[in-house]
């Protein structure tokens, strides 16, 4: 997880420059970008095989969800910042699994296809 803790015009261009530079120089796979805009931190990531055009680089960022910093505070949605990220489809891409995998339902889904 990466937080950002300047004010930047756009929160979802600075994600998308962090995501890609950690997917360039380390393959930072399942990243999580906190920005903050106005009285909300908003969670960015990114998925890779959502498409035919996105296989493994990274062209944009998601909005998985946002911190709403009144009071106690509180998520907007209810779910995992970091969710398993193996598609159903892969539309065509070329896969390329890493020695360290470590996700009981990755491990399910890989073993389910070979």
């Amino acid at each position: 997880m990466i937080v950002v803790t300047v004010a930047v015009p756009s929160g979802e261009q600075l994600a998308l420059s962090i995501i890609r530079e950690l997917w360039q120089i380390g393959r930072g796979y399942n990243v999580v970008v906190v920005v903050q805009q106005d009285d909300l931190l908003n969670l960015y990531t990114w998925f890779s095989y959502s498409s035919q055009d996105n296989c493994v680089d990274v062209k944009n960022v998601v909005l998985i969800n946002q911190w709403v910093m009144e009071g106690d505070g509180t998520f907007v949605r209810e779910g995992s910042l970091y969710p398993c990220k193996i598609p159903s489809n892969f539309h065509g891409c070329t896969v390329n699994l890493p020695t360290n995998w470590k996700c009981d339902f990755e491990d399910e889904f890989i073993a389910s296809i070979f």
